[in-house]
């Protein structure tokens, strides 16, 4: 029997990264570099499944940087209309809720109370004492 008609041919057939079948070799297996390109054929299409993965993967990252930057834009907007003089509360009544991301820059104080004064320290304010007589009136009650 001859060589050619010995030959065992195979077809390999795989999924695409698209979901289409396609046949991806033909080859016989009784010569060494038949069997060398079969294999590359394989590893390709393996290849091309990671090159797929990676520019997916790159399209994601792409897209969180985007939501990022237009999350930043979204704060900055709103801290642009607190600062035009629209409150919070008002901004929530006509749809625009705080922003999921909070605008860059400089972190804001807390709100200090009604009486205090910037850089006043309330634990070293002067106990109120009634030596004086006073106990607890103020000069608007003592009128009258």
């Amino acid at each position: 029997m001859s060589t050619r008609g010995r030959r065992a041919v195979i077809s390999a057939r795989l999924l695409s990264a698209h979901g289409d079948e396609q046949a991806v070799l033909f080859w016989s297996a009784t010569t060494e570099e038949t069997a060398v390109a079969a294999a590359r054929a394989l590893l390709d299409a393996r290849v091309e499944a990671v090159r797929t993965l990676a520019k997916t993967r790159q399209h994601v990252e792409d897209t969180r940087t985007a939501l990022v930057d237009a999350e930043t834009g979204d704060a900055a907007a709103y801290s642009a209309a607190v600062q035009a003089g629209w409150t919070e509360q008002e901004l929530r009544r006509v749809g625009f809720g705080a922003p999921a991301r909070r605008a860059p820059g400089r972190p804001r104080a807390p709100r200090r109370g009604a009486g205090t004064r910037p850089g006043a320290d309330p634990a070293n304010a002067p106990a109120n004492d009634a030596s004086d007589g006073s106990a607890g009136t103020t000069p608007l009650a003592s009128v009258g």
